[in-house]
């Protein structure tokens, strides 16, 4: 190893071990010691994080987030990430609708297909996501906007799934006071309310007693 001392940009002492050939150590050297101390850096890192944070956290607030489960830690870090992620699928979405796009489109990460969202769809999407994953550990798991973009997605597509089910509904024929064949259909919130249609075989009186 050869180590070499300087003065930081910070005006502190130091030393950095350099490798590589000897005409490029120079200039190695030079760069290393144009930055900050490691002391004086992780100072300054730690708190740019501490004001994100406390920015975030006041934002949230102000757009009515939920509030994140989870250690002080924890959620101070969600909020930054949640918060970052938000401002830039909305960046996003901006230029889309300025350049009138008809989709919105990401790379899945997981099986790095394409997938098209209509820009219409994708605030509920979004908003809907952020309103139901409230734990500070699923935003700290999933810090990328492709892997939180594809979660919000395959909630919304299961959300679709469900609401495009129709529920059949049984009726006991113990309130009937006839032979009969019934079938009855409700269909899904969002197409009609309520429905029921009953087939019988002959004329039925009902009985509810």
């Amino acid at each position: 190893m050869a180590w070499y001392e300087g003065t930081y940009a910070c005006g502190h002492e130091g030393r950095v071990n350099i490798i590589g050939p000897q005409k490029d150590r120079g200039y190695k050297k030079e760069r290393a010691f144009s930055r900050l101390c490691p002391d004086c850096w992780q100072k300054e890192r730690d708190e740019k994080i501490k004001k994100s944070n406390v920015e975030s956290a006041e934002l949230s607030k102000e757009y009515g987030f939920p509030d994140l489960t989870g250690t002080e830690k924890q959620t101070a870090w969600a909020n930054t990430i949640r918060m970052e992620l938000y401002k830039e699928i909305n960046d996003k979405l901006d230029r889309i609708r300025e350049s009138q796009k008809e989709k919105f489109s990401f790379q899945r990460p997981d099986t790095w297909d394409t997938v098209y969202v209509l820009p219409d769809e994708l605030p509920d999407m979004v908003d809907t996501g952020i309103q139901e994953h409230t734990e500070a550990k699923f935003w700290i798991e999933h810090r990328s906007l492709k892997e939180i973009l594809t979660v919000f997605y395959d909630d919304m597509m299961e959300r679709k799934k469900e609401e495009s089910s129709p529920i059949m509904v049984a009726i006991a024929p113990s309130i009937f006071s006839a032979d009969f064949s019934l079938s009855a259909l409700i269909f899904p919130t969002g197409y009609v309310s309520f429905l029921v249609r009953v087939e019988m075989v002959s004329y039925l009186s009902m009985d509810f007693s």
